[in-house]
């Protein structure tokens, strides 16, 4: 049961938090974005050996904190016109070249990753789980997957949003 503590303020008890399942672990989704938030924040568990999708977005800027763990991050240092990308403008071949300029660098508990729009990126659990926390703009469905290790498609994937879970 949410607490109201005045005009605007209010306390969500941990159960009632939204646990978003993920093939590689779960989200808590502390903010959820609009209407109620203008930001998106999330508290995220990825299980070793387990990655995120290779993704960029088109307009949201996330920070994600390595709160507890090790990690790697996969990384482009050049732009993804999402643009193009939507409307099927490049190759193959091009896909391909973008793939192999992806770079790795480690990261270690208390790092943080800031993502800016059309960058590519992915974050992997290396030898044991790692926790993050990520704060964002509000743009929940922005998402463009690359490469994922379970074929997910581009934008929120609504089934693991609609399923009780526990983060057990």
């Amino acid at each position: 049961m949410q607490g109201n503590l005045g005009p605007g303020l209010r306390i969500v008890p941990a159960g009632d938090i939204k646990v978003v399942s993920k093939p590689w672990g779960w989200e808590r989704w502390i903010a959820e974005g609009g209407p109620a938030f203008p930001y998106m924040f999330k508290i995220i568990r990825i299980h070793a050996p387990h990655r995120t999708s290779l993704q960029f977005h088109e307009h949201k800027h996330e920070s994600n904190h390595l709160l507890e763990g090790r990690a790697v991050l996969h990384y482009a240092e050049k732009k993804v016109d999402a643009s193009r990308f939507k409307s099927g403008g490049y190759t193959a071949a091009e896909l391909a070249e973008l793939l192999s300029s992806i770079r790795v660098r480690p990261l270690a508990s208390g790092d943080t990753v800031h993502v800016p729009p059309c960058f590519l990126h992915r974050i992997e659990a290396v030898d044991s789980d790692i926790t993050l926390i990520e704060a964002s703009t509000d743009h929940a469905d922005d998402v463009f997957r690359i490469e994922d290790d379970t074929f997910r498609s581009h934008g929120r994937v609504a089934h693991e949003h609609a399923e009780e879970f526990s983060e057990g």
